[in-house]
């Protein structure tokens, strides 16, 4: 989740900016949920693909409006912000039902490793090894996309190509660790 934190706070420019503050691990939790009510019993793959589905889109309204304000960083952190509290207050409803999924649920809010099998720690290597080596390519964005838009294309920067891949590997990350330890 640190590797995510870093792309955000670059993106935004703010150094408070992180999945949690912006709502990105509550939409992984939101995703996870709906898993766990389609389903009876998802799998590590299963939980995973959907709690990446829900934080790619809690990340993609949050871009979306952002974009209506031209990507300016106070625009996004609201965006975001409002996005967490959207999500947590789904959240709370579902732990409010009482059910098994609730109690599934809960069990994941409270961060809690202690389920946590071999096949967990597999996977989170996995992902670790897999999503954090190609971050130093992306040195350049990371230090570019907070200059400006208007900077930042003038150097030649694909602005919106490189906030998109920035915005999936945040994604990836936080859904790959807020997945095992909750949000």
């Amino acid at each position: 989740m640190l590797a995510a934190g870093v792309i955000l706070q670059r993106l935004t420019g703010n150094p408070l900016a992180s999945p949690e503050v912006l709502g990105v691990g509550a939409g992984a939790g939101v995703g996870l949920t709906a898993a766990l009510f389609l389903f009876a019993a998802p799998g590590l793959q299963l939980r995973f693909g959907f709690s990446l589905l829900g934080a790619m889109i809690a990340l993609a309204l949050m871009l979306a409006f952002a974009a209506k304000a031209r990507f300016g960083r106070g625009h996004f952190l609201l965006a975001g912000v409002a996005m967490g509290a959207l999500c947590s207050a789904v959240l709370t409803s579902v732990i409010a039902m009482g059910n098994m999924q609730s109690f599934a649920l809960l069990g994941w809010l409270s961060g809690s490793t202690n389920g946590a099998a071999w096949t967990d720690a597999a996977f989170a290597a996995g992902a670790t090894a897999l999503l954090v080596p190609p971050l130093p390519l992306a040195r350049r964005w990371l230090e570019t996309l907070p200059l400006g838009d208007g900077t930042a294309s003038a150097l030649g920067l694909p602005v919106r190509r490189c906030r998109i891949v920035l915005v999936t590997a945040s994604a990836l990350l936080t859904s790959a660790a807020s997945l095992l330890v909750g949000r």
